[in-house]
């Protein structure tokens, strides 16, 4: 704690990443680091910050056919949670509304150690790009602060608030309280202030105020600075706050608190899709907010089958019965009917599908820069998967067995494809974290 880091990335600006089977990069369709937004638990000052400073740097900036992100800043300790069986750290955080719903990031710990879980305490390095079009004008915008997990909330998206959670346990590993250890520095690019309040960074420092779980925080200061794209922003800041789960908003000052029901949507919100021009039969997975609410999906009114749910993303399969062209992809959950117009096109028109009963199971998943793959029921047998384009092959010595293989970046949707013996298991687009 307390030196420099430093983190420099240069991203492509055309092509695919990880090979021609996975993700398109460009302005069209395609990813585009130029509108990057990002968080990380390295201490950076926006209101400060510039191209030619050695300790304190945040920006994005074109250079021929790349886009080189940077970011320079103090590192800081930050607490983690543990699981005692697995001994992989484990966090995941979301929002639904106005609710954080934080998941073994050791938010509900009351000391440093439980029967499941021990807290360590680690100097990260690490930057999270966030690359959506829908999120363009955030562009350039950065959280810095030191909680193991961390959310941008609805708010945010809707244009209401900037909005985001951070999780993170109670106590450090010498089962210290982290009542004053918490931070967080955030820039606000003048985009998303112009075009969601119609007010400039300069209007925003004097008229803005910071929450906490509803309640204005007095002591969240405001000044003006220079986001990541080399635009102006606002600058707010909290130095220190405690954990374990907080949800912060930087909102005018005569913004309520927490939005009326009847202003903000608060169900399932889709915003990608893993495929556009699936086939029958074909697995898509779905990508958005709040979509562990979803109860059931229709296409042509015909039922597809929902596998994968998780709050942030759910796969369905094209179902038989219905024919080829585009079409809208009709979800149900506890929130009532939402229509997504033109979800996809299906390509091709129904076709028989084999039928097969599982007596052993496969599975990947992500977690801490990893993606692991699962084999539970093949001992004896070969395990092969291809992970973005490169292959892998094992031999399977117990009843369960997990893989592990370095994933090279975060916040990105990669597939994964497993064979038993030959035989493809399971085909599975995969979220790194």
């Amino acid at each position: 704690p307390g030196s420099i880091t430093k983190i420099a990335v240069s991203w492509p600006t055309s092509g695919n990443l990880f090979g021609a089977e996975a993700l398109p990069v460009g302005t069209e369709n395609g990813l585009d680091f130029a509108i990057a937004s990002g968080n990380s638990p390295i201490l950076v000052n926006p209101a400060t910050t510039d191209v030619s400073s050695a300790t304190n740097r945040w920006d994005i900036v074109s250079s021929g056919n790349r886009v080189v992100t940077t970011i320079v800043g103090t590192a800081r300790a930050t607490s983690s949670a543990i699981s005692r069986e697995t001994w992989w750290p484990q966090c995941s955080v979301s929002i639904n509304g106005s609710t954080v719903t934080s998941n073994k990031c050791g938010e509900g710990m009351d000391s440093s150690v439980t029967d499941d879980y021990m807290v360590f305490s680690s100097v990260p390095a690490k930057l999270n790009l966030m690359v959506s079009a829908d999120a363009a004008a955030l562009a350039g915008g950065l959280v810095s602060t030191n909680g193991q997990g961390f959310a941008f909330g609805p708010r945010t998206f809707a244009g209401t608030a900037f909005e985001f959670a951070v999780s993170g346990p109670s106590y450090d590993f010498n089962n210290a309280a982290r009542s004053t250890d918490g931070f967080y520095y955030v820039c606000v690019p003048s985009n998303y202030l112009s075009g969601s309040f119609d007010t400039t960074p300069a209007e925003a420092a004097s008229a803005w105020q910071g929450t906490r779980d509803g309640s204005v925080v007095a002591d969240t200061s405001f000044q003006t600075g220079t986001c990541g794209d080399g635009n102006s922003g606002l600058v707010a800041s909290l130095n220190p706050f405690g954990y374990s789960s907080p949800l912060f908003a930087i909102q005018p000052a005569t913004v309520a608190a927490a939005p009326a029901p009847v202003a903000v949507y608060t169900g399932p919100l889709p915003t990608s899709y893993s495929d556009r021009t699936p086939a029958v039969g074909d697995e898509v997975t779905i990508s958005g907010l709040r979509l562990s609410t979803i109860t059931s999906c229709t296409i042509d009114g015909v039922s597809a089958v929902i596998s994968n749910q998780s709050a942030d993303s759910f796969t369905i399969t094209i179902p038989e019965g219905i024919t080829t062209g585009l079409k809208n992809l009709v979800i149900s959950s506890s929130y009532g009917i939402l229509t997504a117009q033109g979800a996809f096109t299906v390509t091709e028109a129904a076709k028989a599908a084999e039928v097969v009963v599982p007596t052993a199971k496969t599975n990947a998943g992500s977690f801490n820069g990893y993606i692991a793959v699962y084999a539970k029921g093949h001992r004896g047998k070969t395990l092969s998967w291809k992970i973005a384009g490169k292959w892998f092959k094992t031999k399977i010595t117990s009843d369960y067995q997990v893989f592990q293989r370095k994933t090279a970046a975060i916040g990105l949707n990669v597939k994964v494809d497993l064979y038993v013996n030959g035989t493809k298991e399971l085909s599975k687009t995969v979220l790194t974290r």
